[in-house]
């Protein structure tokens, strides 16, 4: 009986794991909050003490689009991966005083169980320096981040920088035991710009625009 039990369960399984789903494209929303500019559009920082500028051009933003997740045979029945959407933005340096950071990037992924969003995690890497912060459910450290590299992190209510007070900025600053031979120290980043600064050795800069 059990034998028949089991024959009559299986392909029912077998059904219900091989649902397709409809992947949604990435919240629009979140990337006009993290990654507002435009491709071709420059963003520059300031040095503070001597005021000279390394300005980035936007090489590259882009966000999913929806798409349909077919099941997959893998040998013992169908199953159906998790929805997964994201959004990029890739810079680089414009001028030539920036030989020691040339480039960053910054990306947004959420990971979905069918069509609801569980996990929204942003990473970041600005020369020898990279980094990332949860931002969904909860705003907090990515735990895929937090190694020997990090020294501490911390999120700010309101933070003034180059004269301009951004809201509830996200800063992450290397380690002491990982400064030899190394850049970048610190990094800033804001909900509706992205990098707003950060500091190089013992010299900061901020953005401009």
């Amino acid at each position: 009986m059990k034998k028949y039990i089991l024959l009559l369960i299986a392909p029912v399984f077998l059904c219900a794991c091989s649902k397709a789903l409809q992947c949604p494209p990435f919240d629009e929303a979140a990337r006009s909050s993290w990654l507002p500019q435009e491709t071709g559009s420059t963003i520059a920082f300031e040095e503070e003490t001597d005021h000279s500028l390394i300005r980035f051009t936007v090489t590259y933003n882009k966000a999913s689009e929806a798409y349909r997740e077919e099941p997959a045979n893998y040998g013992i029945g169908y199953y159906t991966r998790d929805c997964e959407a994201d959004a990029n933005i890739s810079l680089a340096a414009s001028d030539n005083q920036s030989t020691w950071v040339t480039e960053y990037y910054l990306s947004i992924t959420s990971e979905f169980t069918e069509d609801k969003e569980q996990f929204r995690s942003l990473k970041y890497q600005l020369g020898d320096f990279g980094g990332g912060f949860r931002l969904f459910p909860t705003l907090s450290m990515s735990g895929t981040a937090a190694n020997a590299q990090m020294d501490r992190d911390s999120i700010v209510d309101n933070l003034a920088l180059g004269g301009r007070t951004y809201e509830r900025v996200l800063i992450q600053t290397r380690s002491i035991a990982d400064t030899a031979g190394r850049v970048i120290r610190k990094v800033y980043l804001a909900p509706g710009y992205g990098i707003v600064g950060f500091t190089s050795k013992d010299r900061r800069y901020v953005r401009r625009y």
